[in-house]
């Protein structure tokens, strides 16, 4: 296991907010995943505003197998959340204390106490009528192909054909920004699949929504 603590240590330079930039960094960490064969574990903070996830790009948490959100509480509680899995149930997670103990020596280490558990509960992602109405045009351009994924490019021009409830020269800029909406609320994943960059596609969630 290859770790990489923090992402913003690990690449200074790199504006986390742009797709592209982003883009090449996820291109290379997926190199070293490939080349030593090994699993690569990125520690990145969320933003000013939790509840809105891991801060920068859309595209990170797009391109990730999993993603697990760890907090810690002003009373000393902790929890981790399974927020995404590619291969198995995402919500899943537990509540847990750092007990520290004591050992020889006057020598002391911490351990987990686990508090508790839950599981993923089985609801729908609330959605304004726009995100609405995206998601929908989605899910029909996508999945009416019997493709799993698509070119982002080719996808948002096709939907914004058929926007017509909006003026044509705001339809791009409008898709693209709901799309990151979506990608966080994990109805649909954008970035690098099977090694082709700049792909879309709905999510297992995005498919029970």
């Amino acid at each position: 296991m290859i770790v990489i603590d923090t992402l913003n240590n690990a690449c200074p330079n790199i504006d986390e907010n742009h797709a592209g930039a982003m883009s090449g960094v996820i291109y290379n960490l997926k190199r070293i995943q490939q080349e030593l064969d090994s699993t690569v574990l990125i520690i990145h903070h969320s933003g000013k505003n939790i509840e809105n996830g891991m801060r920068g790009s859309s595209s990170l948490k797009a391109s990730m197998d999993s993603v697990i959100h760890v907090t810690q509480s002003n009373n000393g509680l902790c929890s981790w959340v399974l927020e995404k899995s590619k291969d198995s149930e995402s919500g899943i997670g537990y509540s847990y204390r750092l007990e520290e103990i004591q050992m020889e020596d006057d020598e002391t280490t911490c351990v987990i106490k686990i508090i508790g558990s839950h599981k993923a509960c089985e609801k729908k992602v609330s959605l304004g009528s726009n995100q609405e109405r995206i998601f929908v045009l989605l899910k029909n351009e996508i999945l009416s192909k019997f493709s799993k994924d698509g070119d982002m490019e080719t996808t948002i021009k096709n939907i914004a054909t058929q926007w017509t409830e909006q003026p044509t020269d705001k339809r791009t800029n409008l898709i693209r920004a709901i799309i990151g909406k979506l990608v966080v609320k994990g109805l649909v994943n954008t970035g690098i699949k099977e090694g082709i960059r700049d792909r879309i596609w709905i999510t297992e969630s995005g498919m029970k929504q």
